[in-house]
């Protein structure tokens, strides 16, 4: 084998590793949420990843609110926006959870 054949060898093996990296990244919080009841779009999962927030933490929240709420889905954008507004102190879904139920709150109309 030549040396021209093995650099081009590795750099199909790099790209080749990179992208099931990448689909890991993307297919595992989606799974997660498809078997917890509350599926999520592929490309909104992607879109988290590249806002720089974790879609594991606001998944697995997203799934158990919608659990736990059984009349009223939760709106997974409150749900990030919860996560954006409270970044550094939240570390659990518990937090998480808390984040929005405090935002939910404070944004629901009171009786007129």
């Amino acid at each position: 084998m030549e040396t021209g054949d093995a650099v081009v060898l590795l750099v199909v093996f790099g790209v080749l590793l990179a992208f099931c990296w990448a689909v890991v990244l993307i297919v595992g919080p989606w799974l997660r949420a498809f078997c917890g009841g509350a599926p999520v779009p592929l490309m909104l999962i992607l879109a988290m990843r590249l806002r720089g927030n974790k879609p594991g933490l606001i998944i697995d929240a997203y799934a158990y609110l919608a659990m736990r709420k059984k009349g009223k889905e939760p709106d997974l954008a409150a749900i990030e926006s919860a996560y954006i507004a409270n970044k550094g102190s939240l570390h659990t879904v518990q937090d998480l959870e808390a984040a929005y139920d405090e935002t939910a709150a404070k944004t629901e109309p009171g009786p007129p």
